[in-house]
């Protein structure tokens, strides 16, 4: 397949493309978030993120592994950051660090910039390895689709783990491709680095570690031979499938040895690690007894195999997949959907990256024995990774999904040398999927968190679908606050799904059930203890996730308190994830 002749662009070089993306991508994701509050992670990240690297206290928030929540908080040492006292409730804990002992949105803005690099890196890998696979103008094509891609957009500068985690499991399939293409030390101790990080960033990294094993497996299997070197001079060649199977143990083994290396030394080598925390969270009680995951995490627990707060991770997350109530289609279920991700992927994937994949599944198809291993190492990542997240219960969003959109961008590139060697009509309809994928995305600006495609209708319909992290994950107080000041509303009643502080971004409010954990609002406790909320006089702000009813129960309150207003059109919609109503 030949590639596109690129004359002009040949002229210009790799590094004036990458700067440019680096600046477009940059002022986009930091333009859209300066105009957004906290997202419901982002305080509980950030503050216990500074107090690890601070004090070494991991018990504050280790349901979250601490890389990505080092490296967010190293900026704030130099903001002479101050802290109440770790008596407190650690979610009171969260509000006064930011929002009263501190400038929680300067805080917010220095840690987002600092994970920002995580996504310039996934870029810059998306672009180099679709390049070395379908030449410079796929890679150019692969860029422009990463550059705009509204999901991406939203989640790459927030103080979470979700892009550190697409950017670290990337780079470990790019290394084994490259070990197969040539085995080497240095390529060996890349893949070996990347998934050490990645399982002290989630627990979802985990599936890379039969992933390695079964791309081996198939590279096993595979007519090629691998050719090993040693300070850049070929050594031996691996044919064979018992040699090549080695290879790819020795690559598990050097990578269990370094995460293994990783994890302590993040932890401090400190089986505890907790100064300040007399008595840690009894763990297995997270579970039920005599469970399977249960008996094996009590006996690492009991052996002091891996630091005490990294066990505990996994404790926690298993407990919450059993109780997190999942939302979708207008159904609250605990224990989810196996056609969750189905649904999320076909809603909130921009239209025409969903046809440009499947256009590119079927050119990949029928050249499969031209260059098997490109897809090998494309498809079949993506495919795991997808039903392993489907398998795992935690239906709380797409976001989830983002470590396969690297995989689904470059393998989309081939696409343009099958263009190049087509008729006209193939380039113009490149083009046409490419300029509508841009304007859909631009479109949203600076609402990106809240992006769906043009089969849900758009983020305005999106809650029919989909809430939570989809679609409101608490980011639109800052925007609430302009918009109250622009139509002259003095007073709100809020009903906030988040952690940031209303009181902090100058919102008069009083208190609706929600997931609102800070704040100095007055509480009606009359209205706390109906089923349902008659009409209220004045306006009535609602998170869409709170009026949909998903959480509503752990709050104290039926999932129906909000049903006389879910039927009416709002008079606004915030951001697309705060409706109000004037009801009286």
């Amino acid at each position: 397949m030949r590639r596109i002749p690129l004359t002009r662009l040949d002229r210009i070089p790799d590094w004036i493309f990458l700067v440019a993306f680096c600046v477009v991508f940059s002022l986009q994701t930091l333009a859209s978030v300066a105009r957004k509050s906290a997202t419901f992670d982002e305080p509980p990240n950030l503050v216990s993120g500074y107090l690890e690297l601070t004090r070494g206290q991991y018990w504050l928030k280790p349901e979250v592994l601490p890389l990505a929540k080092l490296i967010a908080a190293t900026p704030l040492l130099w903001l002479h950051v101050r802290t109440p006292p770790l008596d407190a409730d650690r979610w009171t804990l969260y509000d006064r660090t930011l929002y009263e002992f501190n400038d929680g949105d300067r805080m917010l803005m220095v840690a987002r910039a600092a994970l920002l690099p995580f996504s310039l890196l996934l870029g810059g890998l998306v672009f180099v390895w679709t390049r070395r696979l379908f030449g410079r103008g796929a890679a150019l094509f692969a860029l422009l689709l990463y550059a705009f891609e509204p999901n991406v957009l939203g989640h790459a500068p927030l103080v979470t783990t979700d892009l550190e985690v697409a950017c670290l499991s990337f780079l470990v399939v790019y290394g084994l491709f490259r070990l197969v293409e040539e085995f080497s030390i240095s390529r060996v101790g890349v893949v070996a680095l990347a998934l050490a990080l990645a399982l002290v960033t989630k627990l979802s990294t985990l599936v890379l570690v039969p992933l390695i094993a079964l791309l081996g497996l198939v590279v096993s299997v595979m007519p090629l031979t691998v050719p090993v070197t040693f300070r850049g001079g070929p050594v031996s060649m691996l044919a064979d499938r018992g040699r090549k199977l080695a290879a790819f143990a020795v690559v598990l083994l050097v990578s269990s040895v370094a995460a293994y290396a990783v994890i302590w030394a993040v932890y401090r080598f400190d089986y505890n690690a907790a100064p300040s925390v007399p008595s840690p969270p009894d763990c297995p009680a997270l579970l039920p007894a005599g469970a399977a995951p249960s008996a094996a995490l009590d006996w690492l627990r009991r052996t002091r195999l891996l630091p005490e707060p990294y066990l505990h991770y996994f404790f926690q997350h298993a407990h919450l997949a059993r109780l997190i109530p999942g939302y979708l289609l207008g159904e609250i279920r605990q224990g989810g959907w196996w056609y969750y991700f189905i649904v999320t992927l076909l809603v909130k994937t921009p239209v025409p990256l969903l046809i440009l994949t499947g256009l590119a599944l079927a050119v990949h198809a029928r050249r499969w024995r031209q260059a098997p291993l490109v897809t090998v190492f494309l498809v079949i990542p993506a495919a795991v990774y997808f039903a392993f997240i489907s398998m795992s219960g935690l239906n709380i969003g797409h976001r989830h999904l983002l470590p396969m959109l690297p995989l689904l961008i470059t393998l989309v590139g081939v696409l343009v040398p099958w263009a190049a060697a087509r008729s006209a009509w193939a380039k113009t309809g490149l083009a046409i999927l490419a300029s509508w994928y841009v304007v859909s995305s631009l479109a949203v600006f600076p609402h990106y968190l809240a992006y769906f495609n043009e089969i849900a209708g758009g983020p305005a319909h999106g809650s029919r679908y989909l809430v939570d992290s989809n679609l409101d994950w608490g980011q639109d107080l800052t925007e609430l606050k302009r918009y109250m000041e622009r139509h002259g509303i003095d007073r709100v009643w809020l009903s906030y799904f988040g952690t940031a502080n209303p009181d902090y971004h100058g919102i008069r409010y009083d208190r609706l059930p929600g997931a609102a954990l800070s704040g100095r609002a007055p509480v009606r406790p009359e209205l706390f203890a109906l089923d349902r909320l008659p009409r209220l006089p004045g306006t009535v702000a609602i998170s869409v996730t709170n009026l949909r009813g998903v959480y509503l129960p752990c709050f104290g309150v039926s999932s129906e308190y909000f049903a006389a207003y879910r039927d009416v059109p709002p008079i606004a919609k915030v951001g697309y994830s705060i409706y109000l109503y004037r009801l009286e």
